[in-house]
């Protein structure tokens, strides 16, 4: 006997009824004569058309409410297996079921205002645009046809563990209670479009070979479609579902079909099986979507999705090719330990919190430009086989893409990352495009901590095809081994890493970990001139035109940092790089432009050795100071100059050189000695150039 069913009315049929004992026959149900089974009495009889079946089960339900077939015959449950040649002694026929379930009179007669039925078999179940003044279950039943389609059930609608073997249509239908269709099987389709049904719909555990079609229903509570339910394509479009949608620990051989669903709490799709594509477009959950340990098979299309709780695509689940562009989650988005065998899109998504691609995770090509994330990108520990696209994402937070392997290109152009950007530990094959990006800090190298759980360190490791252009880049900080044998800017190979600091800015170096190891202040400065005359764009080589930015950021830096005589270094090596790129032009095809960059070279030799460029203008007063001694020690041999003193020669000598000076009466003499003479009149030259050249790189040579 089932369940659910009032033990009341098993004792009345023990009072009224032999005990029957049947023996189990392989494919024969025994007809209601061969049983020899009276029924009861009723105020209400029906019609002479029925058959001794349908008078058995209408007596139950007059007086109970109730009638269970297998109180009879156990074989005729839906489980037994029999087929409907074995069942047709207990067919209860269409105009049968109307009647007891519509007809006023039989309404009435009723004990209560629901019907349940238990182990029938009932060809044909037709109550469309029909009312039912009370709630229906049929349960471990078969039925060939459910035709609900514009009917009106006062109460809930159950088919729990019945095998319908055509199909049941309920479209528009409205159901005041609950739906229930759990271990239920259907071998075609299941349609429930324009449904409303009050309470929860289930369908847990249940089999539907056909569509199992709820298009623009509207679902009072919740929906079930799990505990190992198996659904052929399923079609959710438009429909409403008040509280959560749980369709986890199923499997789903067709399309599920979800297109502007509306969910108001958590849709639930983990450990489940996809085998074709599940589109989730336009859709709005106003909980959690959790599709952890779930596979997917073929898309899974969720642009434009609105969800109000987290996303999670987590713990080892698998996907094909994932759309999520344009997506909003106001919580966080976790994909740790999963596969993405496809894309995954997720160009323009908006997410509140943290976006995780972590702890094993393995993609292929990865797009998720011009994201918007609240918390921090987390992509430590994972793999990427193809491209990984990230440019215009922006986050108030961190970027972490630490411990992982990149196997294609990345591309960060134009991030704008309020805190970190962390590439330490992980390896990358193809190129590393951080264009224009905007962020706190850059690390290449972090210090290894011992600590257990400590944060990811280590040096970053360039494959032998990895480049890295920092074009246009700006980043408070930039932490990275700049010297020794380890630094972060060779290949694992040993090949300098193509690197174009063109236009890459920088406040400071190092400065995130702790130790004298990071403090560049105290580093020898032509390994740093090196890193920025080595570090040109792929396929360019070291003096390939005058690159002067790359050269001034790094003095830029040293100077924050206070090493004021390493930053003066790096500004001599640009202006030397400078130099060494004047000549551009050919002698024989344009002979005049070459002869002025020949020209401007010579004179940035003469500033190179006088003046140091500007940079070191002591160095003037060097040159200064010995053309005043030189000319003192000419003096003092001079004719004119034997009696005199050597402070006389000296001042002489400094009152000749210093062009703006009018020397004394006593010094205005003229040299008998050619020689003499000639030195004297290049003394005066030489020390105008000189004063001139001092003034000139003060003013220009920068």
């Amino acid at each position: 006997m089932l369940a659910w069913l009032n033990p009341v009315s098993a004792q009345a049929q023990d009072a009224t009824q032999p005990q029957i004992i049947i023996e189990e026959t392989a494919s024969k149900v025994p007809a209601p004569e061969e049983l020899g089974l009276t029924p009861r009495a009723c105020s209400v009889a029906l019609p002479e058309w029925a058959t001794p079946a349908e008078q058995l089960v209408w007596g139950e339900i007059c007086n109970t409410g109730q009638a269970d077939v297998a109180v009879w015959t156990p074989d005729a449950c839906a489980q037994s297996g029999a087929t409907a040649e074995d069942m047709a002694p207990w067919a209860l026929s269409r105009q049968f079921m109307t009647l007891i379930l519509t007809d006023p009179a039989f309404v009435a007669v009723r004990p209560s205002v629901g019907v349940a039925l238990g182990c029938a078999f009932i060809p044909v179940l037709d109550l469309r645009e029909r009312r039912l003044a009370g709630p229906l279950r049929i349960q471990a039943s078969t039925l060939d046809f459910v035709g609900l389609s514009d009917a009106r059930i006062d109460g809930s609608l159950s088919f729990d563990g019945s095998h319908i073997r055509r199909e049941i249509g309920g479209f528009r239908m409205r159901v005041d209670g609950p739906l229930r269709l759990i271990e239920a099987r259907v071998d075609g389709p299941a349609r429930f479009q324009d449904a409303a049904i009050s309470g929860f719909a289930n369908l847990g555990g249940a089999q539907v070979t056909g569509t199992l079609d709820f298009e623009r229903a509207e679902i009072g509570k919740s929906l079930f479609l799990r505990n190992g339910a198996e659904f052929a394509d399923v079609n959710l479009s438009t429909a409403k579902v008040a509280k959560e949608l749980d369709a986890s620990d199923a499997a789903f051989a067709g399309t599920l079909f979800a297109q502007e669903l509306e969910v108001g709490g958590t849709l639930r799709l983990s450990n489940s099986r996809f085998e074709d594509q599940v589109s989730l477009t336009n859709a709005r959950i106003g909980g959690t979507l959790n599709a952890q340990g779930a596979a997917f098979a073929a898309r899974l299309s969720a642009f434009n999705i609105d969800v109000g709780g987290s996303m999670y695509l987590r713990r080892g689940a698998s996907f094909d090719e994932v759309n999520l562009l344009g997506a909003q989650i106001a919580g966080t988005l976790e994909t740790d330990g999963s596969r993405f065998t496809g894309r995954l899109r997720a160009q323009r998504i908006q997410i509140g919190g943290a976006l995780t691609l972590r702890r094993g995770a393995h993609f292929a090509d990865i797009d998720i430009s011009s994201a918007h994330v609240g918390g921090s990108v987390d992509a430590s520990g994972a793999a990427f086989d193809g491209l990984f696209r990230a440019d215009q994402l922006s986050t108030p937070n961190n970027v972490f893409l630490r411990g992982s392997t990149f196997a294609g290109d990345v591309n960060l152009v134009g991030v704008d990352v309020d805190g970190h950007l962390q590439l330490q530990g992980s390896r990358f094959e193809g190129l590393v495009n951080v264009t224009e990006a905007d962020v706190g800090s850059l690390l290449l190298w972090r210090f290894q901590r011992a600590a257990e759980n400590a944060t990811p360190g280590g040096d970053v490791v360039w494959g032998p095809q990895a480049a890295l252009l920092l074009r246009n880049a700006r980043t408070g900080s930039l932490q990275a081994r700049m010297v020794g044998a380890e630094d972060n800017w060779h290949r694992d190979d040993g090949s300098r890493l193509p690197t174009d600091l063109n236009g890459f800015s920088y406040a400071q170096l190092g400065g995130f970990s702790a130790g004298a190891e990071v403090d560049l202040a105290r580093v020898d400065t032509p390994p740093l001139i090196d890193w920025v005359a080595q570090s040109v764009a792929p396929g360019m080589e070291r003096d390939d035109g005058y690159r002067p930015q790359p050269y001034r950021a790094l003095e830029t830096a040293l100077t924050n940092m206070g090493a004021d005589a390493a930053a003066r270094q790096v500004a001599f090596a640009r202006l030397k790089h400078r130099s060494a790129t004047r000549l551009t032009a050919k002698l024989w095809s344009s002979p005049l432009r070459w002869t002025g960059q020949v020209l401007t070279r010579g004179f940035d030799r003469v500033l190179q050795f006088t003046v140091g460029f500007g940079v070191y203008p002591a160095r003037a007063f060097y040159w200064f100071f010995a053309l005043v001694i030189a000319g003192a020690v000419i003096a003092r041999k001079a004719g004119q100059f034997k009696r005199a003193s050597r402070m006389d020669c000296f001042w002489y000598s400094l009152e000749n050189a210093i062009p703006l000076i009018e020397p004394s009466e006593d010094h205005k003499v003229s040299h008998a000695e050619p020689w003499v003479r000639s030195f004297f009149h290049f003394q005066k030259v030489f020390g105008f150039l000189l004063a001139s050249v001092l003034i000139g790189s003060l003013t220009l040579g920068g």
